[in-house]
């Protein structure tokens, strides 16, 4: 997958784990957004809390969101349109 290996690449540009990059974008899309930590040991845990001295740049936001971005498809858009129609004033 695409993701993982830009997830990879930029954790060797930062100087971290991969799991770190991927908490620590979860907790850069918003404060309303908060990773889930699955550790099976302590030394998982002690990784995952590392993502809180991890802070990504732009240019590496970007390169994730653009890499992890799905296309909604038809059935989305069939959704949406029902939306527009049942909640026009």
């Amino acid at each position: 997958m695409q993701i993982a290996q830009i997830v990879i690449d930029i954790a060797a540009e930062v100087g971290c784990s991969a799991a770190q990059v991927a908490l620590a974008w979860i907790r850069q899309q918003s404060p309303c957004h908060i990773p889930i930590i699955g550790a099976r040991n302590l030394d998982h845990l002690k990784d995952n809390l590392g993502c809180l001295n991890v802070t990504l740049n732009q240019a590496q936001l970007t390169r994730l969101n653009t890499a992890s971005e799905v296309d909604p498809g038809f059935a989305l858009q069939f959704l949406r349109g029902l939306q527009n129609l049942f909640l026009r004033s």
